[in-house]
């Protein structure tokens, strides 16, 4: 072994030693760290498909890395502070994550500084693996972490009695200002006081508040609620692997298991020179656009399955809208003697049906609160949702749904709290338990970024060690909800809607009615593949709608919205505490009988006759 060569072979399986220092060489020109480069390297190989002759691959990563290498030095630079404050929690005693400044023409803006999840409980402790390391190669490997980079300098400045440290390293500048007065910045953010905060109540946004919708309060439903959960359940869930060659081959089973129909027929007739295939939308490559070359996996037209045939959109389709893991209907010309298809047509699954037979029911009342909840304080603050526990009280709606994350895996003070993440879960349950209403049915709904639970998607219910009231519900993520037999409603708290913005190829600019439409015709709560969630293959199923398509869909995004897409209701909730300790709003609706008349009618859309506001908290 090559004495000059400190990095892990366990960190790139199948390197030999030649290709090590060639990656080594990468690392330190371009000063990132061992861990860093091992995850970005595991991310190209699996898109690239590479498998052997890692070598003649090195230079393709290496642009790939200076590509996002702003990205990736912000993501050294929170690994150092994590990293230095394990070892001395002490350094940053006193000093709010607020009041970091980095440098802006350096480096990057606090907002573009990456959060990083925990490695699930069974996973190797990365920051331990990261110190130990660190001890046993220090002298050799410039790109790890120095403690001494986050020490003061000799140089101070004080005034007023107020200390101002500057440390510095490598990259960046840090500002730490060990007081509470207001931080200069050469664009400042101002930092939002929850208590000053304004119009609270306010109504944000509304949807059907018109003359045409009237509540009467005698029509009010006030027998209990039969809530009913659609599906199967899939938990207790177990962990395992899924390969390349399991994912992509369930991917394809799925597209003919799933049973999608479309508006027109597999068979064009007797133009045989016109092929339509079904299959689910696949990149060809990372570098070419969706629409100019794409594969269509579990195609059955194809006998391999979906990758021989390549497809091609016509520029004259006046509309489209593709992402991978799609399932469409591409209709196409061949090109004579190839693989190669024209495709001038693109057709997308019908919705599935609404539930029915409906039973009639008076109004419902529901309000509906995203997390995260707590003000990302050196204590546990969990203020806002005190306030939203009045604001139920004071509402005593027929049921409430809150999504997590109820302990944000994204505060950096959480690890810094005297109470276990098991225990501020039963304390913040408890709270629920006793300031809302026995009559208020409470759905509490997991999400990804929550630090104490399974990190798969789907998600299982939380399981609280605690006693409660028969009226707070644990369900799963995601989970269809039918209620008093009259109504469904869907909801996810993961970040579909956003995924699908950022990662979909639109002809046109896309409008939150097309985002929603796109899972409604895929009838599943997360359709795209690759997913940006850790699905697990094993449990995709459970991702699908049950039977039919939800009257009311939610999901969470930064800022409220309310659309109709497919008769469909959706909702689209902001955290009530979001970035920048910006506050955010919570979602009341009231499911009337029926619009214009108190005769209850099947025929009109629920989402035609509810009436949504969002009111600030």
């Amino acid at each position: 072994m090559d004495s000059n060569l400190y990095i892990s072979k366990d960190s790139f399986g199948g390197f030999n030693e030649n290709e090590l220092l060639r990656v080594q060489k990468i690392i330190e020109e371009l000063e990132l760290t061992e861990l860093i480069v091992s995850k970005e390297w595991d991310q190209f190989s699996l898109s690239k498909k590479i498998a052997e002759d890692y070598s003649k691959h090195l230079g393709p990563f290496k642009v790939f890395l200076k590509k996002n290498l702003k990205k990736l030095k912000a993501q050294k630079t929170t690994q150092q502070i994590k990293d230095v404050a394990q070892e001395d929690p002490k350094i940053f005693e006193n000093i709010e994550f607020q009041d970091i400044i980095f440098d802006t023409d350096s480096l990057v803006d606090e907002s573009e500084i990456p959060k990083i999840k925990d490695e699930p409980s069974s996973s190797v402790d990365v920051s331990t693996a990261a110190t130990t390391t660190r001890n046993k190669n220090y002298n050799n490997n410039p790109s790890l972490p120095n403690k001494s980079m986050f020490k003061p300098t000799t140089k101070q400045e004080v005034n007023n009695e107020n200390k101002k440290v500057v440390i510095t390293d490598d990259i960046g500048d840090f500002d730490f200002t060990t007081t509470n007065q207001p931080i200069k910045q050469s664009n400042p953010t101002q930092l939002l006081n929850y208590k000053d905060r304004k119009n609270i109540g306010g109504i944000a946004y509304s949807m059907n508040h018109n003359e045409e919708l009237k509540t009467d309060p005698s029509m009010k439903e006030k027998k209990s609620l039969d809530l009913k959960g659609a599906g199967e359940e899939f938990y207790p869930i177990k962990y395992h692997r899924d390969t390349l060659e399991q994912r992509t081959k369930v991917l394809k089973e799925t597209v003919q298991s799933n049973n999608y129909r479309f508006p027109v027929s597999l068979e064009c007739g007797e133009d045989e020179s016109i092929v339509r295939s079904v299959g689910r939308v696949w990149m060809y490559d990372q570098e070419t656009m969706l629409s100019k070359r794409f594969y269509l996996l579990g195609n059955e037209r194809d006998s391999s399955g979906g990758s021989t045939s390549i497809f091609s959109l016509e520029n004259n389709i006046p509309d489209y809208s593709m992402f991978s893991g799609q399932v469409v209907m591409a209709e196409s010309k061949k090109i004579a003697g190839s693989h190669f298809y024209y495709t001038n047509k693109l057709y997308y699954p019908n919705p599935l049906p609404f539930f029915s037979p409906r039973k009639e029911c008076g109004d419902i009342n529901v309000m509906v609160a995203s997390g995260p909840f707590d003000l990302q304080k050196s204590i546990p603050d969990y203020t806002p949702l005190d306030d939203l526990c009045n604001a139920v009280s004071n509402k005593k709606p027929h049921i409430l749904i809150i999504m997590g994350p109820f302990i944000d895996e994204s505060n950096i003070h959480i690890k810094k709290y005297s109470e276990t993440f098991n225990e501020l879960f039963n304390n913040l349950m408890k709270k629920l338990n006793d300031n809302i209403p026995s009559t208020t049915k409470v759905l509490i709904v997991p999400s990804l970024n929550d630090a104490d639970h399974e990190y798969i998607f789907p998600q299982p219910p939380y399981v609280p060690s605690v006693n409660l009231n028969s009226n707070i519900l644990f369900v799963p993520n995601p989970f269809t909800l039918i209620i008093n037999e009259s109504f469904t409603i869907g909801t996810t708290s993961s970040d579909i809607y956003n995924n699908l913005l950022s990662k979909t190829h639109f002809k046109n600019k896309p409008t939150p009615e097309d985002i929603f439409n796109m899972i409604i015709n895929q009838n599943n709560y997360y359709p795209m593949h690759p997913a940006q969630v850790p699905i697990a293959m094993k449990y995709i199923e459970h991702l699908n709608f049950p039977s039919f398509t939800p009257d009311i869909l939610i999901v969470p995004k930064s800022s409220p919205i309310a659309a109709i897409s497919n008769d469909v209701l959706c909702l689209g909730v902001p955290p009530i505490v979001g970035n920048k300790s910006a506050f955010g709003s919570y979602a009341e609706l009231t499911i009337t009988k029926s619009k214009q008349s108190l005769a209850f009618d099947n025929n009109i859309p629920v989402s035609k006759r509810t009436i949504v506001n969002f009111k600030n908290i």
